[in-house]
């Protein structure tokens, strides 16, 4: 039946209700703000507990014996609810390291601008070198596996290797405008290096034990005042 009938029989008919407009039937039932509010704060708890209990697991017995099964159990989710939130073990993994990471990247932007370019650098890697060192096992499942950033939760930990390459150029482009650096350097490529002699040197350090940060620290402050030798600004005669 279609409005014009709807509309003639309003008017034929005393009292007669008109059909509810298409709006008026379809309307959603929107949820409330606090309704939202607790749904996402239960799914970040989940998250939390899922992202514990993998730090547990792979800790204990290492990425290849630990099993999607374990984590899931550990954590009170089903093992299906896992894979809601990551693609895979690997990206598990991600998600177990991913509060570490996000908290030496806040630690990263927030160092001071002073002081030499090499020795900045060094104080914004620490927090890396530290959190290795509290966990090596997580740390050498991490340096082995994430090579690649593919997956729901490698994709965060992509955006933060982004944002540590963002602020190494960022430092870079002050360190040249004050004559620290040469300018013939294109700043990303310097924060390319810095980034890429990190990655070296954290393995090699991880390699060791991880036992002591200011051997690692060292290690890549050695590593990359060699890498920049060439790129050092010469004082004027």
């Amino acid at each position: 039946m279609n409005l014009f009938v709807y509309r003639f029989i309003d008017m034929a008919v005393p009292g007669k209700v008109s059909k509810p407009s298409v709006s008026q039937r379809a309307a959603p039932k929107l949820l409330s703000e606090e309704a939202v509010g607790k749904r996402d704060g239960n799914k970040q708890k989940k998250l939390a507990k899922i992202a514990k209990a993998a730090k547990q697991v792979f800790t204990k017995k290492g990425f290849e014996d630990a099993t999607m099964q374990e984590i899931a159990k550990l954590a009170g989710v089903a093992t299906g609810t896992l894979f809601l939130y990551a693609d895979n073990k690997r990206d598990i993994a991600f998600l177990a390291s991913a509060e570490d990471f996000a908290s030496a990247i806040r630690s990263f932007s927030e160092t001071p601008v002073d002081g030499a370019f090499v020795d900045q650098m060094i104080a914004c890697y620490r927090p890396y070198f530290i959190m290795h060192n509290a966990n090596p096992e997580m740390a050498k499942i991490i340096l082995s596996e994430f090579l690649f950033f593919v997956g729901k939760q490698a994709r965060r930990h992509g955006e933060g290797a982004i944002a540590m390459k963002t602020e190494a150029i960022r430092r870079a482009v002050h360190a040249q405008r004050i004559g620290e650096l040469i300018g013939t350097v294109p700043a990303p490529e310097i924060g390319d290096l810095v980034y890429y002699i990190f990655q070296g040197v954290i393995r090699r350090w991880v390699q060791t034990g991880a036992v002591d940060v200011e051997e690692g620290l060292g290690m890549f402050h050695r590593s990359l005042s060699l890498g920049l030798a060439g790129m050092m600004a010469k004082p004027a005669q």
